[in-house]
């Protein structure tokens, strides 16, 4: 094995004597489904666990990088304690002013806490002989350097090496969870030239008399202040927003603000005074704010930390472990063998209980607190799930007013065969409920007993009343189908629907947050609409683009090949 491990390290030096990096910045995503990357060397220290390639981490749930393709990940989930494996980068011709930034997934197990970790060379050869450590980073947020939530963090470093220069990333696994790297960057210059810039703006649209809890992600590669002023025009008068720091002290930093509630359709907008502690400065893009509609009488997407959520109820068959629960992005396997991939609508959570593979009686129930219907109102919610199926899966939809009789609503099986993939809103009338106190249920069995045969999703749970139903469909102006092609090598087209014609702006920054690209379109058609960049000119790495409409803004990253 040494022998074999030996010609690799053979053959990944003669690689990188053809990718000799020279241009500045240099960016690695691990977007392409060569791996390692062209150029790159990874191969194992003890064991024969290496770095890999991945689009979905497990164990813990993790989505790549800034919503990118994928990420490289170390198993040391399967490797036992003290194993290890390199990635190297190519040979970078390095000046007297380098810097070196990545991306690392912090994660939190109360169970398997266990100091997993990597750490961080340089050399002026691809291997660790006579490399100088930078540092190391467990992956568990309670070890060094210490970190007060999981998730994606930037590490940055100083690079004192002119000249030829490797970067190795080394992990070491102490059988915890595993273990993810993203969006690796090496700049010749740590001056920061450039003014922050907003990644994400969130909690712009409530309904209307709420509060409008802001959410601010910024990016900057110094560090920022704890406050940042925003300015806020609605219906012609302006305020000031504070805006407080609450999480970030590298790469990405959270700030959060109120603006009291409104009456319903108010609309507004603000901007963002961007400042880091350099002095560099600017003013952020307008966004719209907007307060619509009466707040539902009930309103559940699931995307809680716990769950079932507060006063909710699970129940069902005391032998299957697969009862009614939350995920993320679900890869699903029926029992006709059909692959399905099943996002939530929205957010990042969904309710489902997954059929039982191994044969166990099933009967699960998923229901919800008693709520008070005083008036005419309805019941909507979205779901996936298999119609009319011919193994005669039940799932139905239920009220009762004292929790033992109940009343069918709605069930599956009174639609043609087929998926219902998250299509549509499924509305549901409460109106013979007025007066009482009811609890809703969704029930999944099979009509000969044992498992059920397929898996079934909810998400989106609102009861409303009637009187506010004009305008219930309004949705954002989402981005349909984001960036196509992405990664891309001369052009890519952003692709998105708007509910009504409007204004749209389309804005493109480099990962230093610098603007390279800008067009504003000030009465694109509702409907599908297109816009095309032209990259020729752009050198390769990451960008990221920032989509504005009268619907909200949404970004997402581009990667030039």
């Amino acid at each position: 094995m040494k022998r074999i491990y030996f010609f690799l390290l053979l053959a990944g030096w003669a690689l990188q004597l053809q990718a000799q990096i020279t241009e500045f910045p240099y960016n690695e995503g691990f977007e392409e489904e060569q791996f390692p990357p062209s150029g790159w060397l990874g191969y194992p220290i003890v064991g024969n666990t290496e770095f890999v390639r991945v689009t979905v981490g497990e164990w813990p749930a993790c989505l790549p990088h800034d919503g990118s393709v994928a990420m490289a990940q170390y198993n040391s989930f399967n490797a036992s304690i003290g194993k290890s494996a390199v990635l190297i980068a190519p040979e970078l011709i390095l000046g007297d002013d380098n810097v070196l930034r990545f991306w690392f997934y912090r994660s939190e197990d109360p169970s398997n806490n266990r100091h997993d970790k990597i750490e961080v060379y340089y050399n002026s050869t691809p291997d660790l002989e006579g490399a100088t450590l930078l540092d190391s980073i467990s992956r568990a947020v309670n070890f060094y350097p210490v970190v007060p939530a999981k998730g994606w963090y930037q590490y940055e470093f100083t690079i004192d090496n002119m000249g030829s220069t490797h970067i190795i990333f080394k992990a070491i696994s102490a059988y915890g969870w595993k273990m993810y790297l993203d969006d690796v960057e090496v700049n010749t210059s740590t001056l920061d030239l450039d003014p922050p810039v907003v990644i994400s703006l969130d909690g712009t649209q409530v309904y209307a008399q709420q509060p409008m809890n802001l959410e601010l992600v910024v990016r900057d590669v110094s560090d920022m202040p704890e406050m940042l002023e925003g300015q806020a025009t609605i219906e012609g008068d302006t305020q000031v927003v504070e805006m407080t720091k609450t999480s970030g002290t590298q790469g990405d930093f959270t700030y959060h603000g109120t603006i009291a509630g409104q009456l319903d359709h108010t609309e507004g907008e603000i901007k963002f005074w961007l400042i880091d502690e350099p002095g560099n400065a600017a003013w952020s893009d307008n966004y719209p704010l907007h307060w619509d509609w009466v707040k539902p009488i009930l309103e559940e997407s699931f995307e809680g930390e716990d769950f079932p959520p507060e006063n909710w109820t699970v129940t069902g068959q005391p032998l299957t472990w697969l009862t009614w629960d939350d995920y993320g992005l679900v890869y699903y396997t029926d029992s006709d063998g059909t692959e399905w991939e099943v996002y939530p609508p929205h957010g990042q959570r969904q309710a489902a209980v997954e059929w039982d593979f191994q044969g166990n009686d099933q009967n699960e129930w998923l229901i919800s607190p008693p709520i008070a219907i005083t008036e005419n109102a309805v019941l909507t919610f979205k779901t996936f799930v298999r119609l009319n199926n011919y193994d005669y899966d039940e799932y139905l939809v239920r009220a009762s007013t004292d929790g033992f009789t109940w009343e069918n609503l709605w069930s599956a099986a009174d639609y043609p065969a087929g998926v219902s993939n998250y299509d549509d809103d499924i509305t549901l009338s409460l109106n013979s409920y007025v007066g009482q106190e009811v609890r809703i249920a969704w029930q999944a069995y099979n009509l000969y007993g044992g498992n059920l045969w397929y898996s079934w999703f909810v998400d989106d749970v609102k009861i409303r009343a009637t009187d506010t139903l004009v305008g219930i469909n309004k949705k954002n102006d989402l981005p349909v189908s984001g960036a196509f092609p992405n990664p891309f090598s001369a052009f890519t087209t952003i692709r998105f629907k708007m509910q009504q014609a409007g204004k749209v702006s389309l804005n493109v920054f480099r990962n230093d947050g610098r603007k390279i690209f800008e067009r504003i379109f000030y009465a694109l058609p509702a409907g599908f609409n297109e816009i095309k960049i032209d990259g020729t000119q752009l050198p390769s790495g990451f960008y990221y683009y920032q989509l504005q409409t009268s619907g909200g803004t949404f970004g997402g990253k581009l990667i030039r090949r």
